[in-house]
């Protein structure tokens, strides 16, 4: 009986080891699965950190991207603006341009004009200057005809005047004329 109690003994030996065994495997698995728990915590954690960050990257490319729409638009209206700035400072030059060629035609004419005036006065004053030269002439004649009537009729000089005859007003001059002229045609 001892063999077999000893058979049993060491069986129940190497059961209580094998319980032993397993208790300690059960024991480590035990800790393993806590650690794991603990890290799959952890890792919810982190994920729960990263999906804030993402949303709020999301949330910020959102805006950034609405931002430059925005951007975009305003930009697309400032360059319209621009573009229709330019084609009216354009059409204001070619305005201009017209305007300026208008008054270089405008300005030829109006020197030619002015050439055409200076050549008519001159003209104008020649033709007065031998006029008047010959009116001189005339009334030299007439008041040398005067003279000659006075003296043939035996009347005396006249008093000469003290304006001479150029200082007198055209009407007076021409009343002198014809009163001249008359007392010629009359006597003659």
């Amino acid at each position: 009986m001892k063999a077999k109690e000893k058979e049993v003994d060491a069986q129940k030996g190497k059961e209580a080891d094998a319980q032993k065994s397993k208790d300690e495997k059960v024991k480590e698995q035990e800790e393993k699965v806590k650690k794991e728990m603990a890290d799959l915590e952890k890792c919810k954690l982190e994920l729960e950190k990263a999906k804030a960050k993402l949303k709020k990257l999301m949330e910020e490319k959102e805006a950034a991207e609405k931002s430059e729409t925005e951007e975009a638009k305003a930009s697309d209206e400032k360059t319209k603006a621009a573009e229709a700035k330019a084609a009216s400072a354009s059409k204001a030059a070619d305005e201009g341009k017209a305007k300026e060629a208008e008054l270089v035609k405008t300005t030829a004419e109006l020197k030619k004009m002015v050439a055409e005036e200076k050549d008519e006065h001159a003209a104008a004053e020649k033709k007065y200057k031998a006029e008047k030269k010959d009116l001189d002439a005339t009334k030299q004649e007439l008041a040398d005809a005067e003279a000659k009537l006075r003296e043939l009729r035996g009347e005396p000089a006249p008093k000469p005047k003290t304006k001479s005859l150029s200082a007198q007003s055209p009407s007076t001059l021409l009343a002198l004329l014809v009163a001249g002229a008359a007392s010629f045609a009359f006597v003659c």
